[in-house]
């Protein structure tokens, strides 16, 4: 599908989702990492915001309340404005772990990164909206997949994927400072064009596999090492805001 066209269709898509699609109870974070995103891609602000519907104070609010239709619109808008397939990585690569509120503080107070993983899973939904976080382990590999829980066009998908993932990814590399050597983020579309700039700053990317998640391979007995940010009481104060 042409990225000229993916508004309109992601327009129409969401008009058959369910009415919470379009509660505004979301952090406009992820809205506004996809907009920032796209103007540095050469995009004007003004087309994107229009496009999407979104008023710039709602935008620029940092607490700020948008839906999950806003978001994907806005989504479909920098991906139709700018024709950048790798938009969703440049949006993740903006989100550190102090870009997901309560949520990303409690991951950095906890006492090691596999109690940070069963936090992140047991409260994903509150930043992960309209997708589902799995966490498998065997003795030599974690695996955290994502699958949208809802039907988008394979562009706005991909990038929805790769923005959230790339995200995920710099949060384990803070956590986890010496990670397994075998890393990969796995995304179900091909390669993006102009996705050589990416490739040296990312784990190795493996497109069209038939799950996306964040492959980890190896020693992982480092999940159990003591964090360097682990601070009990912050955690038992973050966790509280988020329950």
């Amino acid at each position: 599908m042409p990225h000229s066209e993916l508004l309109a269709v992601t327009t129409q898509q969401l008009a058959s989702l369910p009415a919470w699609v379009r509660q505004r109870n979301q952090s406009a974070t992820y809205p506004r990492a996809f907009m920032e995103a796209a103007i540095d891609s050469g995009a004007s602000r003004e087309q994107l915001l229009q496009a999407a519907g979104i008023t710039p104070d709602q935008i620029d609010d940092p607490a700020g309340r948008l839906s999950l239709q806003d978001t994907w619109k806005l989504g479909a808008a920098a991906l139709s404005l700018t024709g950048n397939g790798c938009l969703g990585f440049a949006s993740g690569d903006r989100m550190p772990l102090t870009a997901h509120g309560n949520l990303g503080y409690a991951l950095m107070c906890a006492g090691t990164p596999r109690e940070a993983i069963a936090i992140l899973e047991r409260f994903w939904h509150l930043r992960g909206r309209g997708a589902q976080l799995m966490v498998g382990e065997s003795e030599d590999r974690l695996f955290m997949e994502l699958v949208l829980e809802l039907s988008a066009p394979d562009a706005l998908r991909d990038m929805l994927m790769s923005s959230m993932l790339t995200s995920m990814y710099r949060g384990i590399e803070f956590l986890i400072p010496q990670l397994p050597e075998q890393r990969e983020i796995w995304v179900y579309g091909d390669e993006p064009a102009g996705f050589d700039r990416w490739r040296a700053l990312l784990p190795t990317v493996r497109f069209g596999m038939p799950q996306a998640g964040i492959s980890l391979a190896g020693d992982i007995a480092l999940l159990d090492q003591p964090l360097p940010t682990a601070n009990p009481e912050a955690l038992t104060l973050a966790l509280a805001q988020c329950e």
